[in-house]
Formats: C-alpha cells, structure tokens, sequence
C-alpha cells in the first residue's frame, strides 16, 4: 500500500512540474498565414496592333492551386481594355498596364506591359492580289484578271507597282502600274514571258528592271530556257527600253533599280557567259559600264541595292554550284573589294530586298538555322556593325522579301509555311526587340506569299 502511494504521489510531482513555465521555454508560434502562390503572367510584354486582340495566360505557382480565378484591370482604357478571361483589345495608341490579382488573396498578383501600336496605311502586294489597309483589290491590265505585283514604291501621294499581266494565251508582259492604272512596257507577245521586278520614280520618270524568258530553240527543239536583263524608262513621252546584255550572255537578270542625285540608273542583277555560272554585278546606265563582285567560276546574284551619299550598297548571295556548298549573304560596297557578309558561316542564306533610312540599311531576307529551316529575318547595317532579328521560330520554312522602314517601324513581308507545307502569306511589324505577326485577308486562292510592302502614314 505504501508503495502504491509513493507511485502515484510520485506522477502527481512529475506532471505538477511539466505544467510550469520555466525561463528557458520559448513562446508559442502562431499559426503561418503568408500565403506561398505566386503569379506571372505570359507573354509579360507585347505589343497590339489595332483590330487585333492579345490573349493573357495567368500562371500560378504552386501548380496545384485550386481556386485560380483572376481579376484583371487595365491602367488606362482610353489605350487598351481587358476583360474577366484576360483578352486584351486595343483602342488608341500607347502603353498600357494589365494587371492580373487573384480573386482569393489581393497580395498575389502580377502585371504586363502591353503596346498599342499607331496604325499606318499597308500597301501590299504578289500574286493576284493587292492589299491596301485591310482591303483586298485586283490590279486591271491583261486578261483574265491574272497579274502579279512584285515591287511597290511611293512617290508622294501617289503609289507605283511593278509586276506583270498576261496575254490571251498566258504568257507575261512586264506592266506597272500608278495608282493601279496599268502601263504595259512591251506589247503583247506570245512565247516570251517578260517580268519587270522592282522600279524606282524620279520626278515624271518612272524606271523599271526587269528580265525576258524564253527559249531560243522553241517551237523546234525547246531545250534551254535563256534569260535577259532589261531596264525601261517611262515617261510623258514614252517608254525607252535599255538591254543589259550582248551577245556573249547565257543568261543575265535585272532584279533591283535605283537612281543617284545626278540623274545616273543603277541595276543590280547577274548574268552568266556559259549556262551554268552566275555573276552579281550592278549595271550604271547601260550593259557595257558594270561593277562586278563576284568570281567567274561561282554562282552568285545581286537582288538589291541602295544608295547613302556617293557610296553603292549592293546585296546579294555568294556561293557556289558545287554538293553541300551555301550561298552566302553578302552586302558590297561600291566594289568586290568591300564586303560584308552578314549571314552566318554555313548557313545558306539569301537578301532579297534593301530599304535606306539615314545611315542604317535594313535587308530583308533568310538564313538557315541547324535543323536547315529557312528563318525569315532582317539585318541592320551601320557603318561595320551588322545585327539582325528574325521574326520566325525556324520550325518551319519562312521567308521575308520585302522591307520597308517607317518611324521605329520595321515592317517584312513574305510567307511562312505551315506543318503541312501550306505557304501563308505574313507580314510582321517589329518595334525594339518585339514583333508581332499579322496575316491579312487575302481572298486570291493562288496567294501564297507577299512579294512587296511599303507603309503611309495616313
């Protein structure tokens, strides 16, 4: 009996001594109420064009969360609105601030910065289509409402096209037209296709390159399609048409104009004296006075050119006919003797257009990546320095053909394939380090790329 009751008497002090507080025992913790979601929101930046729509994503960490319902707000409505799913629609030009806060906690939240871009007045144009500022339009001339538009330049109000219509039996006859009024430069003739590829207007002077197919050996023995390069010279008075040939060339093609501040033409082209080698060059005025750039034995093409001061820029691709050998892009000054190549080493690439503000000329253009996708891109060149900016993914094939520099616009105009290698005619407008995609409505079936693009202000 007694030792039962030293036992409990015993419990009773040990558990008499736990109940108290001692010096060394630290304060309870309270219970943790900080919250441990966080949000983004993607993309973080853009940029908007007007009648388009920007879709948010609010993405929450931890990726379990169960209530992820959002209250977004724009900072300023009069530039762009937002709505409960997080569609961002435009208004006016300027920045804007979309905020995104979750519906359970106002401390998580995130914000992206959205560009509503000023509209300008698109000029658009390739095959059997021309495209004005979101409105589809054929260019009258030929037959059968069958043209092509491969160029396009402005000259105050007034908008001037290079291209092509067709006869009654399909073949093309170089044209160009002002504010879609056709001018042919050659009559109507059967078993030649004639193209004229890029013009330029001084004064009442409309000049046009260009270059005639045909097959020297046809109707009898059609073997080897011949190519050769011309320049017109529209004017009031009438058309003067310029070869860039003589009689030793194989093939010759004229595919950029340009003139200088005294009046001189200036074409940048290729041609070939056997059937298989092609040399890039730039014609001044006639056939016989021609800067060349490249060797004999390669297989290279000048497609643009320009003109900063009293200096000649001329690009074009560089490479060779031979297995597993890349073109090259270069760009020229004023002789083979000044030469930059832009493109990357091994990778194919290929200019296809120039356009000159100030100091800077932007080429437009594609380069390869490693998996061999031609990537739709611009350079930028200034003085030395060449950067450039690509406005596909590289995983399928794309190209841009045209540029045109307006403001701190860069706008490029092409095509990019789909998975299935459907061509999508795109033109992209690039601000800073973004850009944004556009894909205008084009009802021609045939349309399967943009050849051309200039910008007006309106």
């Amino acid at each position: 009996m007694r030792k039962q009751l030293f036992f409990i008497l015993s419990a009773i002090l040990i558990l008499s001594s736990c109940s108290k507080d001692t010096p060394n025992t630290p304060p309870a913790i309270p219970p943790d109420t900080t919250t441990k979601q966080k949000l983004s929101i993607s993309p973080d930046t853009s940029l908007l064009v007007m009648n388009a729509t920007l879709q948010l994503t609010a993405i929450f960490t931890p990726a379990d969360t169960l209530n992820t319902r959002i209250i977004w707000s724009s900072s300023d409505n009069n530039i762009a609105t937002v709505n409960a799913y997080g569609t961002v629609s435009p208004v006016s030009a300027g920045t804007v601030v979309i905020t995104g806060n979750s519906e359970i906690d106002s401390k998580v939240k995130a914000t992206a910065v959205v560009q509503v871009l000023k509209e300008y007045d698109v000029l658009l144009t390739g095959k059997n289509f021309y495209w004005r500022n979101g409105q589809y339009k054929n260019l009258p001339g030929g037959h059968y409402d069958i043209f092509e538009g491969n160029a396009i330049t402005l000259s105050g109000n007034d908008v001037y096209i290079a291209g092509y219509t067709v006869t009654a039996n399909l073949w093309r006859v170089p044209t160009y037209w002002k504010n879609e009024n056709p001018v042919q430069l050659t009559a109507e003739i059967d078993n030649v296709s004639t193209m004229a590829t890029s013009l330029t207007v001084t004064d009442t002077s409309v000049y046009i390159a260009g270059f005639k197919s045909f097959d020297p050996g046809c109707p009898n023995n059609c073997t080897y399609e011949k190519t050769n390069a011309f320049y017109w010279k529209s004017t009031p008075a009438g058309i003067t048409e310029i070869p860039l040939f003589d009689n030793n060339t194989a093939y010759s093609e004229a595919n950029a104009i340009t003139t200088t501040a005294n009046g001189d033409v200036l074409i940048a082209g290729n041609n070939a004296f056997d059937n298989y080698y092609k040399t890039s060059r730039f014609w001044k005025n006639q056939f016989a006075d021609s800067v060349v750039f490249s060797g004999y034995s390669s297989y290279s093409t000048a497609s643009a050119i320009g003109i900063i001061g009293n200096d000649v820029y001329v690009a074009g691709t560089d490479g060779c006919p031979y297995t597993n050998c890349v073109a090259a892009a270069k760009l020229w000054k004023n002789n083979s003797s000044s030469v930059i190549t832009l493109s990357r080493a091994g990778a194919e690439a290929a200019p296809t257009a120039m356009f000159i503000k100030g100091q800077d000329i932007y080429i437009s253009g594609y380069e390869t990546n490693a998996a061999q996708k031609r990537v739709a891109k611009f350079w930028k060149v200034n003085g030395s320095t060449v950067t450039s900016f690509d406005v596909t993914k590289g995983i399928t094939n794309a190209i841009a053909y045209s540029v045109y520099v307006i403001d701190d616009n860069v706008f490029l105009a092409g095509f990019e394939e789909e998975n299935d290698g459907k061509r999508i005619p795109k033109y992209w407008r690039v601000v800073g380090n973004k850009y944004v995609e556009i894909i205008p409505y084009i009802t021609a079936a045939d349309a399967t790329m943009i050849n051309a693009i200039a910008v007006k202000q309106f």
